[in-house]
């Protein structure tokens, strides 16, 4: 079993003014390096806090929204 708490989109803020500024980096590069070019948003689903030690297990996402294409992780 993990050990992971899960927060919604509407249950946290990203208040530091630099996570703007590296989110649309981090955003920009994953689209450069996967090659789409077509209009994209970018929209936080959740928040996933994982105990240390505790892994992300490979898997396959399930489009939550239409159009959606991938996940930041």
């Amino acid at each position: 079993m993990r050990k992971t708490w899960e927060l919604d989109a509407t249950e946290f803020q990203l208040l530091n003014p630099g996570w703007t500024a590296f989110s649309q980096e981090i955003v920009a590069k994953s689209l450069r390096n996967l090659g789409v070019q077509v209009e994209t948003s970018v929209e936080p689903y959740k928040l996933l806090l994982y105990e240390e030690g505790v892994f992300f297990k490979a898997h396959r996402d399930t489009e939550k929204t239409p159009g959606m294409f991938g996940t930041l992780v």
